[in-house]
């Protein structure tokens, strides 16, 4: 039986955001009525999302964000409601709730916030210390799924025989690969330049590993693809690679992608596992680049790529995503920050592109990551054991709400040898805690 909700008007972000909470979370089929004298002749199982209660059915008082289509400040002040942060209060004691949850799925998914804030990073990418999820502590917290789960209960409660799908928990192990090979496939100029750099800082170490290497008398140390293929396969895991391609610069310090060495890299990877481009660092002020990396990829491994994730975590929204939208990628995994673990856009689950600025859901499909191995050893620098805590943290509660744990590892990372902390450990360890659950 389809849910029936009163409107005063359908907008764009009234359909975004329903459809979000009961299409994709909840399974639920509705249908939105402007007619006020149609929404009191029904007899279903009916709610109205409006500014005044209508008779004595279910009622949802709007904030008017939903009903908005522009971008403007807004004041926002969270407060607790049953343990859990909320804010677009409402002071209407008929409606459902105290606030309206809608309103804050949609600022949170939307990232509202981020079209508004000028201060960035280094990088220029939006500071998570800006973020109300980070000034008001619930940085790790799935905190859309638990408003989801208000609506749920109040819906359950007031009509019982209502049918709603389960989801189920899921996990996807993703890889970066900003460089294929520490030392191989560098060419002569930058594996000059490698060994001067070496001798200046006395890494001696360096020196004799990477004549090893060329030699051909040791492997190099970021060629752990055959582990992490090997590994994958064993524990039935779904995994992507994430391939930068895109042309040297600064940032952008990977192998030329016409070494035959990493071609044929690519072409192992691709027969094993799926592949995802890695967008350039410089992409994101020279917006052809995604189509030319794309099609550099796509010619390599012979089929189309639709995945991307942005390297550095370099997104300026929404100019970024417009740009992979424009090159045809339909599933992006940048959304999350490069410096703190947890959830930027307040969920454990994949949502659609909404631009506030075309006020528009669009076709790219956002899938959130959690953690990420960078975060840990060179932002916070956190010992093993404290990242082993915060990583089973994380894991429950996206399990506690049946969404997705993303986590992005880069192979670079699995060359132990090069760090005090055994990250191979750690990375089965965190495949090991998600089995058990």
């Amino acid at each position: 039986m389809d849910l029936l909700i009163y409107v005063d008007e359908v907008t764009p972000r009234i359909s975004y955001t329903f459809n979000h909470v009961f299409l994709n979370q909840l399974g639920l089929s509705y249908s939105l009525i402007t007619s006020l004298t149609d929404y009191k002749k029904a007899k279903t199982h009916k709610f109205s999302y409006s500014k005044k209660k209508i008779g004595s059915s279910l009622f949802f008082r709007s904030h008017g964000l939903l009903f908005d289509s522009d971008i403007k400040k807004l004041i926002i002040n969270p407060k607790e409601f049953k343990n859990t942060k909320v804010f677009f209060d409402i002071d209407d004691n008929a409606s459902a709730l105290p606030f309206d949850p809608f309103s804050c799925i949609f600022y949170m998914l939307s990232r509202y916030e981020e079209y508004i804030s000028s201060d960035k990073d280094n990088h220029e990418r939006y500071n998570y210390k800006n973020s109300i999820s980070y000034k008001y502590n619930f940085l790790t917290e799935p905190i859309v799924e638990y408003w989801i789960i208000f609506i749920k209960d109040i819906l359950l409660s007031k009509f019982p025989d209502i049918s709603l799908s389960k989801k189920k928990f899921r996990f996807i192990n993703s890889i970066d690969i900003d460089n294929g090979f520490a030392y191989l496939g560098k060419g002569f100029t930058r594996t000059i330049g490698g060994y001067l750099k070496s001798l200046l800082k006395f890494k001696f170490n360096e020196i004799l590993q990477r004549t090893n290497v060329l030699l051909g008398l040791k492997s190099d140390p970021y060629d752990n693809f055959d582990y992490i293929l090997e590994f994958s396969k064993k524990n039935n895991l779904k995994t992507i690679f994430f391939i930068l391609i895109g042309n040297y610069s600064t940032f952008d310090r990977n192998i030329y992608y016409q070494n035959t060495r990493f071609r044929k890299l690519i072409k192992k990877i691709s027969r094993h596992s799926e592949v995802g481009l890695h967008s350039s660092y410089s992409s994101n002020f020279k917006y052809q680049n995604v189509d030319i990396e794309k099609f550099r990829l796509e010619n390599i491994i012979g089929h189309r790529v639709t995945k991307n994730r942005q390297h550095y975590i370099k997104i300026n929204i929404p100019l970024t995503y417009q740009n992979l939208i424009n090159s045809k990628i339909e599933e992006d995994f940048s959304m999350g920050y490069p410096d703190h673990y947890g959830f930027r856009a307040g969920t454990a689950n994949s949502f659609y592109f909404f631009d506030l600025n075309k006020n528009i859901q669009t076709s790219l499909l956002i899938r959130p990551f959690v953690i990420m191995d960078v975060t840990f050893k060179y932002y916070l620098k956190l010992k093993f054991d404290e990242i082993k805590i915060i990583m089973e943290e994380l894991i429950n509660k996206v399990k506690q709400v049946d969404g997705c744990f993303v986590s992005i590892w880069h192979n670079e990372t699995f060359n132990s040898s090069k760090y005090d902390t055994n990250w191979v450990q750690l990375y089965e360890k965190m495949i090991s805690i998600l089995k058990n659950e």
